[in-house]
């Protein structure tokens, strides 16, 4: 793949004139961005930037029709090969991605993307890593993105208590990132502990999540009140042992998963402040899906980084997902909102949960320990185009089980589009099928299970 990235900075070199760039609207994609920008701007290359949800036919036509010669496409484009390549006749075409690859002739296009070299891309490096090591070969200096990159991994979860394979090279590389032995849940090294509780959604604590009156009044039943400005990381055993045990009662979660220790990586800020690199990742996915994606890139491109003026975006998007939560959980038993069948779940938000938070909430409530292991669950909600966006978890996922290809067979003769990974999948459906999609969901599931059962 080495050898590809320095044909690829070669084939770079050609171009001239404005830099299109296209990326997904998810933390990889703008972490991608940014890194990319910050090499450009290195080279006094002029850009246009552009954030989407998805790859359209309708959209890479209007695209073509742009005046701009050099296209990049980050976190996107490997499995819309075939549109790509029918679009787009006399312009230079670069593809940063490490999603699955879907057909079509790639040749004329650079294409980049771990799965052609046996790199496993759930795992082992993300489109940003890509990006920052093209970036790499065009400037020494562009080292300095590093700690982008590995931000990038862990929006698409590929830390769990250390990097593998590509990422833990880039890490190797890293020179901004402190790591902190610890408690690994989110926010523990940099919340106090009843914001810690406030804005807690892994785990969600019902009751407690997103009422501070409530975190209050447990921390006082529970003797803790006088802590209450303490990090997580920073109390006592006893301390600990006390929280962690009202928290598992509370829900249903693992008693091993709150308490659970490694590594935590923290970005340095300014005045001598921290932020834990998921509560940074976090804060690039909210911008994007609160639909401000550029102040996202701004965050990463700006160096001289103030608590104060990130955690209002970091805050009101977990506020927005608590609400959505809340709301799940206050219709579960809803059978007009909630279908349970035997070995999955279909959830129809509608307007209720944003399109661009769907999978967000999905992801939470596979990791809830509501449902029992190996369901699956569909969530769906519409957009303003129409269109109803269906995300596809497993709760406590088996990687034997390819999310995207079932989620693919599944919206087969739909006029579907299709993404996402084989732990999350997700697709784009017309809301005038979604009642089809969810007859065909229980047949094909129950068929499957009453095979499984004769079997």
């Amino acid at each position: 793949m080495m050898e590809l990235l320095k044909e690829a900075v070669q084939k770079f070199h050609k171009t001239q004139g404005v830099i299109r760039i296209v990326a997904h609207m998810g933390t990889d994609g703008i972490c991608a961005t940014a890194i990319l920008l910050k090499a450009l701007q290195r080279l006094d290359r002029p850009f246009v930037v552009s954030v989407v949800k998805q790859l359209t036919p309708d959209y890479l036509q209007e695209l073509n029709r742009e005046e701009y010669s050099c296209i990049f496409f980050l976190d996107l484009g490997s499995e819309s090969i075939m549109f790509i390549q029918h679009t787009f006749r006399d312009k230079t075409i670069f593809i940063f991605d490490h999603h699955e690859i879907g057909v079509g002739d790639k040749k004329g296009l650079v294409h980049i993307n771990p799965l052609e070299h046996g790199i496993d891309g759930t795992k082992e490096i993300a489109t940003g890593g890509l990006v920052y090591f093209f970036c790499k070969l065009l400037d020494e200096k562009n080292k300095e993105s590093s700690y982008l990159a590995l931000v990038g991994a862990v929006g698409d979860l590929q830390e769990n208590n250390g990097f593998l394979g590509l990422n833990q090279e880039i890490l190797n590389e890293c020179n901004t990132l402190k790591v902190k032995e610890g408690i690994k849940a989110y926010g523990a090294s940099t919340r106090s502990l009843v914001s810690f509780l406030e804005y807690s959604v892994d785990p969600f604590i019902p009751g407690i999540t997103g009422d501070r009156q409530k975190v209050v009044q447990l921390l006082r039943e529970l003797e803790l009140v006088s802590l209450r400005e303490t990090k997580l990381i920073d109390l006592d055993e006893v301390s600990l042992k006390k929280l962690t045990s009202a928290i598992v009662s509370r829900c249903k979660v693992d008693k091993a998963r709150v308490n659970a220790r490694g590594k935590n990586y923290l970005i340095p800020l300014k005045k001598g402040e921290v932020m834990d690199i998921r509560e940074f990742s976090t804060l690039l996915n909210a911008a994007s899906r609160l639909h401000h994606p550029s102040k996202g890139i701004a965050l990463c491109l700006h160096e001289d980084l103030h608590k104060d003026k990130i955690l209002d975006i970091l805050f009101n998007y977990e506020l927005e997902i608590i609400n959505c939560l809340n709301w799940f959980y206050a219709h579960y038993k809803d059978k007009e909102v909630v279908t349970h069948g035997e070995g999955f779940l279909i959830v129809k938000a509608e307007e209720h949960i944003r399109d661009t938070l769907i999978g967000t909430i999905n992801t939470v409530i596979a990791m809830s320990g509501i449902c029992m292991p190996g369901t699956l669950l569909f969530f769906m909600a519409h957009t303003i185009e129409g269109n109803s966006k269906v995300s596809l978890r497993m709760s406590q996922y088996k990687e034997e089980v390819n999310l995207k290809e079932l989620l693919g067979s599944l919206v087969e003769g739909l006029n579907a589009t299709l993404g996402g990974h084989s732990f999350a999948a997700g697709a784009l459906i017309s809301q005038d099928q979604e009642e089809a999609f969810i007859i065909r969901v229980q047949e094909v599931l129950s068929k499957t299970i009453i095979e499984e059962k004769i079997k």
